[in-house]
């Protein structure tokens, strides 16, 4: 994960560091940064609030470091994405679009 060496880079912070500020092992940061592990959603969480940016940006999503982060509702798609079918992402996304329609109308 690039931008997480990035980051820690930029904070002048070494993968010790970072590791100790987690309570984990210097090991797994370098697994993470080396594309050996993933990382879970919840420490993907807190290492998205702990550099202020978003969990976008983290994954490579998007290169604006700021902005919005994830709300709770896109919190738990992307952590239960793995268990949803092509037909129920159409369904999430057929109703998200619905919604903003509504949300249009009512403004």
């Amino acid at each position: 994960m690039n931008r997480l060496r990035q980051l820690r880079k930029e904070m002048r912070m070494s993968q010790k560091e970072l590791a100790d500020h987690f309570n984990i092992k210097q090991n797994t940061v370098s697994n993470w940064e080396n594309n050996i592990r993933k990382i879970d959603a919840g420490m993907l969480t807190r290492i998205s609030e702990y550099f202020d940016v978003s969990i976008d940006y983290l994954l490579c999503r998007t290169d604006a470091c700021s902005g919005i982060k994830l709300d709770d509702l896109q919190f738990a798609l992307y952590t239960e994405m793995g268990k949803l079918t092509r037909e129920d992402i159409g369904k999430v996304l057929e109703y998200a679009k619905f919604i903003g329609t509504q949300k249009n109308k009512s403004d």
